[in-house]
């Protein structure tokens, strides 16, 4: 009974203080225990694992060679010499016969006959490079001349600088003498002088049985 009356008492008492405000805080719980910290020694590092923890070192990348064409410097170009022409300079060879221009012999003598002679026979011309090359003259049997008339009458028709060289004959036994002019040696080129030096001319001297003569021909090289 007394125990009875006791509780009540505490709760009475309890309901008081709750209803003034003053509830006994709840008990605070212990912290749970705290799990002992364990000290790990770190194991001992040796030199191999040192090395092996060590990356090894990244190679530099070696250099691309890059192909670089050679700088080839050009020989200077050479210059061409200039061109020899083959076509001989305008050369007066002093002359109305052999090395004249033929536009000079035309305009004297005319155009030819049929037969390629001028001033009605009394010449036969064949020319080269232009210029007269080979020349006849012809005065035929009943008017034959001697030789001093003929040398005479050429003196105009041949170079005026000619210089004899010496005695010559045709394959047929006709007489005749080589001279050299230096006039014409420029007028024509080398090749125009067939059997012969450049500026080499013949004269061939057609003769009847006194010896006067009929007829001469001048032609350029020596090739009688």
């Amino acid at each position: 009974m007394r125990g009875c009356m006791k509780w009540g008492a505490v709760a009475v008492i309890a309901a008081l203080l709750v209803a003034c405000g003053a509830a006994p805080s709840a008990p605070t719980p212990s912290p749970p225990p705290t799990a002992p910290v364990v000290t790990r020694t770190p194991a001992a590092v040796t030199a191999t694992s040192v090395v092996a923890a060590v990356p090894s070192p990244t190679p530099a990348p070696r250099p691309i060679a890059t192909s670089i064409p050679a700088t080839v410097t050009p020989a200077p170009t050479a210059r061409p010499e200039p061109t020899k022409s083959t076509k001989p300079a305008a050369v007066d060879v002093r002359s109305l016969g052999l090395g004249r221009p033929k536009a000079d012999w035309e305009r004297t003598y005319g155009q030819p006959d049929k037969n390629g002679a001028y001033a009605n026979g009394a010449y036969w011309v064949t020319f080269s490079e232009d210029r007269v090359a080979h020349l006849e003259r012809t005065w035929g049997d009943r008017d034959a001349k001697s030789k001093d008339f003929v040398m005479g009458a050429l003196a105009t028709l041949l170079p005026a600088d000619k210089k004899l060289i010496g005695q010559v004959a045709s394959s047929g036994g006709t007489p005749g003498e080589l001279y050299r002019s230096e006039a014409l040696a420029m007028a024509f080129t080398p090749a125009a002088f067939i059997g012969g030096e450049p500026g080499d001319f013949v004269i061939l001297f057609r003769t009847q049985a006194g010896g006067r003569i009929t007829s001469i021909v001048a032609a350029i090289g020596n090739n009688p």
